[in-house]
């Protein structure tokens, strides 16, 4: 498989670095970062990003909740600002991390959300009424991913120790734990279509795992730096992968099979590091250091 890859839009409104970005509809999209901001805004050429709101912190994590039109936002400071997007205001922050919320998830099944925080533990929501069900303790180092599988049974946890953790859902116990790089787990997420778990870490290596016995599948020196980002395309054809050295790489989802790097000399891509890879029903978007967030065209030949 070739791929054609073309920029379509370079949005350049954030005034600090972006470190993340969530869904909003098939043309529409959040984004947060270094400058406290979130943002809304249109794939559209000439949309203009509109804020949403001012969390007083470094924004890490975005989570769009569509059937209570709720927006979180993990922040710096260990809070979760829950924000009512009819009502437009912020109308909870919750605060149980004592450092930085790297990630969000949610299940809809159990109506649970899932926070991951520097200060190595994870919090488990009530999506009803935002009380805490649950604090557990994995580590000393962040926890900076979290993915949770199409079934919504299980929670996988990408630890600062090199472990990914498996959580079930439902009763919330750890259910095993294994070794899955030499450094920090970075990025997580279940293939759409297999029975598998990628991970990205600061190894700079991509793996894949079984999501049934949790054996290793295979193992691809990816990056020359840490993989920070893994998302799939809407057809579930492909995977792309963001990393600290500044580089998009598109993978094929069947084989694992490297396609196409996606570069600054190249593709006028990214600058500095890419922190955020997320996939719209017509463009892959980026986010980075360089406070840019970049739209691409991915079109299999």
């Amino acid at each position: 498989m070739s791929l054609t890859i073309s920029k379509i839009f370079s949005f350049s409104e954030h005034d600090a670095p972006v470190y993340a970005l969530e869904y909003f509809d098939d043309e529409s999209f959040f984004s947060g970062g270094g400058d406290r901001i979130v943002s809304a805004r249109n794939t559209n050429v000439n949309s203009k990003a509109k804020g949403i709101v001012n969390t007083g912190s470094t924004i890490y994590s975005l989570k769009y909740i569509a059937d209570k039109r709720i927006l979180l936002a993990g922040v710096a400071g260990g809070g979760m600002h829950v924000i009512d997007l009819d009502k437009k205001k912020e109308i909870h922050l919750l605060v149980n991390h004592q450092k930085g919320i790297y990630d969000i998830k949610y299940s809809s099944i159990h109506k649970k959300i899932i926070t991951s925080g520097g200060d190595g533990r994870i919090t488990i929501w009530s999506s009803e009424n935002f009380s805490c069900l649950k604090t557990i303790n994995f580590c000393e180092e962040k926890i900076r991913a979290i993915a949770i599988d199409n079934l919504e049974k299980t929670a996988a946890i990408g630890c600062g120790d090199g472990y990914i953790r498996i959580l079930d859902v439902e009763s919330m116990e750890l259910s095993s734990q294994f070794k899955a790089h030499e450094m920090s787990v970075n990025a997580l997420c279940f293939h759409p279509e297999r029975n598998a778990l990628l991970s990205g870490g600061k190894d700079a290596h991509l793996k894949m795992w079984d999501s049934d016995s949790f054996k290793l599948i295979e193992s691809i020196p990816a990056h020359n730096y840490a993989i920070y980002s893994i998302s799939f395309s809407p057809d579930n054809n492909l995977f792309a992968t963001g990393s600290r050295d500044k580089t998009i790489k598109i993978w094929g989802s069947s084989d694992f099979n490297f396609l196409s790097r996606i570069d600054k000399d190249n593709n006028e891509g990214h600058l500095y590091s890419v922190n955020k890879t997320f996939w719209m029903k017509n463009a892959l978007l980026s986010a980075s250091d360089d406070k840019k967030i970049i739209g691409w065209s991915i079109e299999e030949n």
